[in-house]
């Protein structure tokens, strides 16, 4: 019974040794990996969690500005202006923060590039304030076409109701305004058109009839007066649609590099975050 029990002893005390063993040998505690994962996930942690204030800052002034008559755009540069460096800045600590570990790189390296983006879209906007919060770039050539169609309406309504045809020059400027919409502004909003070509076609395919209008004689009374502020109503409004195509044109070229580096950056993150979960899966 003795020698039963002492037997069960030693056995008891080999099966402890063997336990602590394991327990101190090399390949049972933490690995390298997971140890570089815990740093590397807490700086990067500490990385995006600082960002996010300012991003939602630049996108918070952003839909609050966009469409306004009458944007701040001194707010616009405040806001701007800060996050560009401060993005700049991102990038270094991104990539001062690059892991030892191999099995790390695909997820730093989708990290670099979402600070990148970031950075590229707060420069952007930040120099492009006044393209891209001036207000509607339609206004000025806006308040012109409503001074045409009151001159228009003024002619039409001092010849109704007589059996006389109108001034032909009445018809050269609804033509011309026909020609205007079906050759410019249809082109130009699906982006078939650039604001030099719309340029051109209303120089010389438009305005010319217009201005052949203007340099003919009118009768010095309320009629011929009348129908002459239309003609030259016409001819201003005319002037006025290239400044306004080519800030259209720029303000919806720089309005989509912004949406598409917005969106990468988006993206990125969730590549990112998705990489970091499947590093850890492996471990």
């Amino acid at each position: 019974m003795r020698r039963l029990a002492v037997a069960s002893l030693v056995t008891s005390a080999c099966a402890a040794l063997a336990l602590l063993a394991i327990a101190v040998a090399p390949g049972c505690g933490p690995s390298q990996l997971s140890k570089q994962y815990a740093a590397y996930d807490a700086r990067a942690d500490a990385i995006l969690e600082r960002q996010k204030p300012v991003w939602q800052r630049l996108m918070d002034v952003m839909v609050e500005q966009h469409g306004e008559e009458a944007p701040d755009i001194e707010r616009c540069r405040t806001v701007f202006g800060e996050a560009a460096p401060f993005y700049e800045a991102l990038k270094g600590e991104v990539a001062a923060a690059a892991p030892a570990q191999p099995e790390l790189a695909t997820a730093h390296e989708l990290l670099l590039k979402f600070a990148d983006r970031r950075a590229a879209f707060a420069r952007v906007v930040a120099g492009g304030v006044d393209i891209l919060f001036q207000g509607d770039p339609w206004r000025d050539l806006d308040a012109k076409d409503a001074a045409l169609r009151s001159a228009m309406l003024d002619y039409a309504q001092r010849i109704q109701g007589r059996l006389a045809p109108p001034d032909p020059r009445y018809h050269v400027i609804e033509n011309a305004l026909k020609d205007f919409q079906r050759l410019c502004v249809e082109p130009l909003g699906n982006g078939r058109l650039t604001a030099d070509q719309v340029s051109e076609i209303v120089k010389t395919r438009i305005q010319p009839k217009v201005r052949e209008a203007r340099a003919s004689q009118f009768e010095d009374d309320e009629e011929g007066r009348s129908i002459r502020a239309a003609v030259f109503a016409a001819d201003a409004f005319l002037d006025a649609m290239p400044q306004s195509a080519a800030l259209m044109e720029s303000r919806a070229r720089m309005s989509a590099e912004v949406e598409s580096l917005g969106r990468e950056s988006e993206e990125l993150y969730t590549k990112f975050k998705d990489e970091m979960k499947a590093v850890r899966g492996r471990m």
